[in-house]
């Protein structure tokens, strides 16, 4: 598994196994609770590979929030998906 990556179009040529996210420090109302879902990849034996997925998601939590617990479960390399807009 790669970590994630900045997005340049050859990664979507070479390879048929691709997720597309926003950066996680993307401010979309990063201070408001909302749902929100986050990816993380980690290296948990130091061999150099990221074989380890983490993801977050809640119905009601802040960007940094988000982002905090990914690092606290040992993350380097994150992303966040974009949820859409919520309709009623």
């Amino acid at each position: 598994m790669s970590p994630i990556q900045t997005y340049m179009i050859q990664t979507f040529r070479r390879s048929q196994n691709v997720v597309g996210g926003l950066d996680i420090t993307t401010n979309k109302s990063a201070r408001e609770y909302l749902p929100r879902t986050f990816v993380g990849v980690m290296d948990q034996d130091n061999d150099g590979l990221t074989e380890t997925i983490v993801l977050y998601s809640g119905n009601y939590t802040r960007q940094m929030d988000a982002s905090t617990t990914l690092k606290h479960f040992g993350v380097k390399s994150s992303m966040r998906f974009d949820g859409g807009v919520v309709q009623a």
